[in-house]
């Protein structure tokens, strides 16, 4: 959370969020994607002011800058009472505005701060992509029902392992398949793991406005390993010595003969 702060009795703050509304029913839930470094920008109104020393960033005064933090969302403190307008804004490919808490759908929300009060900006849209993530035996290439996926986006920058990369989870059906509906366009990682505890590799993915798919070999329950015990790995040890001793004579044999 980014949170800007001004010491000063009577004051009001406002806190907000920024979130891919999957199920578009205008409310966080937590298995949806909240979103950082989208920038808001607040505004006084009609009676409402910023506090002296609440805007830092250099913008005309009367205006704040903010970007969402690492949770998606932001807070500003030590706000004077009175009515306050913010607008959001954010570019990515089939997203669109759905919801804004003083019930519209544009991204300019109207607030009225209270003295020891907390006002509430939150903003959401829905995305067009799509995931369908297939997990298979590395050997048979059969789908894995049940197997645990998971998936990082890259976020609004497109690069892995920043501070606003996210992670979605879900579990593949019957034929293999996890899917994940509305999804932001971007980059995506994904990797599968089965209920025997068989972990794939990473899988990369390029989501844009259409459903993508993308498929993860993962070692089968199946896959065979050599005991680690002492005693058993011993004797696997001296069969197979046996075994290569009685090939090369095997193979001596065989030239001896073949030379007469």
């Amino acid at each position: 959370m980014t949170t800007i702060t001004n010491d000063r009795a009577m004051t009001g703050t406002i806190t907000g969020r920024v979130w891919i509304d999957s199920n578009g029913n205008d409310q966080f839930d937590p298995t949806e994607i909240s979103v950082d470094g989208v920038p808001f920008t607040l505004r006084a109104m009609a009676g409402g002011n910023l506090v002296d020393g609440v805007d830092t960033s250099g913008n005309p005064s009367g205006t704040v800058l903010i970007h969402t933090g690492s949770d998606g969302s932001f807070r500003v403190e030590g706000l004077t009472p009175g009515r306050y307008a913010i607008s959001a804004s954010m570019t990515l490919g089939g997203f669109r505005y759905t919801y804004d808490s003083d019930g519209g759908d544009d991204w300019l929300i109207d607030v009225t701060v209270v003295a020891d009060g907390t006002a509430v900006a939150d903003a959401a849209g829905v995305a067009a992509g799509a995931l369908a993530v297939t997990a298979v035996d590395n050997d048979s290439l059969a789908p894995l029902a049940d197997a645990s996926v998971s998936c990082i986006w890259a976020g609004l920058d497109g690069t892995f392992a920043t501070f606003d990369d996210r992670v979605i989870k879900s579990v593949a059906n019957s034929t293999g398949v996890a899917i994940f509906p509305g999804v932001p366009a971007g980059e995506y990682e994904c990797r599968a793991t089965t209920p025997t505890g068989a972990v794939s590799g990473s899988t990369f993915a390029t989501v844009d406005v259409a459903e993508t798919g993308v498929r993860l070999p993962v070692a089968g329950p199946s896959m065979v390993t050599l005991p680690t015990t002492g005693g058993d790995l011993g004797r696997s040890l001296q069969f197979a010595v046996m075994c290569a001793t009685v090939g090369m004579g095997l193979l001596l044999i065989t030239r001896r003969r073949t030379s007469r």
